[in-house]
């Protein structure tokens, strides 16, 4: 429940006084092959990162890679919990109102040397999209990881300093 109102705040925060160009972008179900991919962590080799995995059956699977197996590139679970169909409606209506798939492939801060990152792939009616943030606020970018991070469990939130600050 607490999660819920945190994305109704927030999305009333976002989308407050805006008008939808299409009924699509608040009232789409997502569609069958909907999947998404997110990756954060620190950018300095020695930092852990996590990923997230979530599925168009909203099965989810959390993944850590401790700072000690950054070396290896390799991934192990840590937890699998589940979104409803709700949760995936209003989570492809975030993707489609952010426009991320008008979003450009990356925006990287070039002076800054650490700091944290965080990649969404989302995949939409057969189109995939991959964008990458580092140590760089993108509105619709963050938005949409926000509104990931309200619908999944305490432990298993994309962390990177846009949405930290």
């Amino acid at each position: 429940m607490r999660n819920r109102l945190l994305l109704c705040l927030i999305l009333c925060v976002v989308w407050g006084g805006v008008a939808f160009s299409a009924d699509e972008k608040m009232t789409a179900a997502y569609p069958k092959d909907f999947k998404i991919i997110a990756v954060s962590g620190g950018v300095a080799p020695w930092e852990s990162a996590n990923k997230l995995e979530i599925n168009a059956d909203g099965q989810c699977a959390y993944f850590e890679m401790a700072k000690d197996d950054r070396g290896k590139g390799e991934f192990k679970e840590v937890n699998k919990f589940h979104l409803d169909q709700t949760d995936l409606n209003i989570l492809y209506a975030s993707i489609l109102k952010n426009e991320f798939f008008s979003l450009d492939e990356s925006y990287i801060a070039p002076d800054v040397m650490e700091g944290s990152f965080a990649e969404l792939t989302v995949t939409v009616k057969g189109n995939t999209r991959h964008v990458k943030t580092q140590n760089t606020s993108v509105k619709n970018f963050d938005v949409v990881a926000l509104v990931i991070n309200s619908m999944v469990p305490k432990a298993s939130k994309l962390v990177y300093n846009a949405i930290l600050e």
